[in-house]
């Protein structure tokens, strides 16, 4: 199943091995993982990030999206079931979210061109400008402003 996909992936985070040569991942995602290997601190950040955290998946025939109700952190998991069971597309994840430093929201849907997203439009809505699961955590940030951060300076 797909939540045994992502219980595995999470082990496999916690773990020595390569990412790159599990069969966890699509042949096009293992290509791009030994093209781009995690560190060891960056696979706990992630680690850290999703673990123990809620979500829901919903599946459409050979398809899936595993998206957090948890953390409102994490972007969501793309799988696609393939010979063998079900694999993470990480590619799919890349082209169809991105990430964001400084906002209220750490991540956002940036297109539905991906055929992989695209498969669950019904679930994509706009928050505050910015396409997110409708039903995963989508509490904004709290966000410093200017003038708060400078009259916070200072003080002990």
């Amino acid at each position: 199943t797909p939540a045994q996909t992502f219980s595995q992936y999470l082990r496999l985070l916690a773990g020595p091995e390569q990412l790159a040569e599990s069969d966890l991942f699509t042949a096009a995602s293992r290509a791009y993982l030994r093209r781009t290997p995690l560190s060891p601190a960056y696979r706990h950040f992630i680690l850290m990030l999703e673990y123990g955290k809620a979500f829901q998946i919903v599946e459409r025939a050979d398809h899936a999206i595993l998206y957090f109700t948890g953390t409102p952190f994490a972007s969501p998991h793309l799988f696609v079931r393939e010979e063998g069971g079900w694999r993470m597309d990480i590619g799919a994840e890349l082209n169809a979210t991105t990430e964001h430093v400084g906002g209220v929201y750490t991540w956002s849907i940036k297109t539905m061109d991906e055929p992989a997203i695209a498969r669950f439009r019904e679930l994509v809505v706009v928050v505050d400008g910015h396409a997110r699961i409708q039903g995963g955590d989508n509490q904004p940030l709290p966000r410093r402003t200017a003038a708060a951060g400078g009259a916070a300076r200072g003080r002990r």
